[in-house]
């Protein structure tokens, strides 16, 4: 399916509109953990939603569409989870650099059944647009608390990126199903990070 054809018909401007579509997508994420992929339709979205299905197509061209923004707001949600992970001062820099992958991994074994019902109807999130956004957010985010705390230096963004790209691959491609894996893929992060971070540690 082309990008074109799942993302969303008209960007929202008037607050109503905007809470609409949060309605509608979180409508969809119910009806998605409820029903599974064969129970996601724009019918049963409509229903739970409030809305009528015209609704819908005001915003969405279609179920496929929604489950891309409804993609889309867990990585939002999630960058926030970094974020408040990274920004506790309360830890050490390395334990919130820990707490921080521990948080991303359990929002992906969170977002199994999305990413599966995205694989069954053959979606791929868009290539552009706020998809790389949030990417280039993620690593900015992380080079500034590295920086900040004295891990890396300022010009090494790519030290960043590399770490950022890690531990998103094995978000999208380890077998991570129960907190046991999250924990044992979070303590082999950990460990690799940390030798990138100080090489010359024995």
């Amino acid at each position: 399916m082309r990008d074109s054809a799942v993302q969303p018909r008209k960007k929202p401007v008037q607050r109503r509109a905007r809470a609409t579509i949060a309605v509608i997508v979180e409508a969809g994420a119910q009806v998605l953990t409820q029903q599974g992929i064969s129970g996601f339709t724009t019918n049963h979205i409509a229903e739970r939603a409030g809305v009528s299905v015209g609704t819908i197509y005001q915003y969405f061209p279609n179920k496929e569409a929604i489950l891309v923004a409804l993609q889309l707001t867990e990585m939002r949600q999630t960058l926030g989870l970094i974020a408040l992970q990274l920004n506790d001062t309360r830890a050490s820099p390395k334990e919130r650099m820990r707490n921080a992958i521990r948080a991303f991994l359990d929002s992906e074994q969170a977002e199994l059944d999305l990413r599966r019902a995205l694989a069954q109807v053959r979606v791929s999130l868009p290539k552009d647009g706020e998809v790389v956004d949030i990417g280039s957010q993620a690593v900015e985010m992380l080079h500034a608390f590295l920086v900040a705390n004295g891990l890396i230096d300022r010009g090494n963004r790519f030290a960043s990126e590399c770490i950022v790209t890690t531990i998103t691959s094995v978000g999208e491609r380890a077998n991570i199903h129960s907190d046991a894996d999250v924990e044992r893929w979070t303590e082999a992060l950990v460990r690799m990070i940390n030798v990138h971070l100080d090489p010359d540690r024995p």
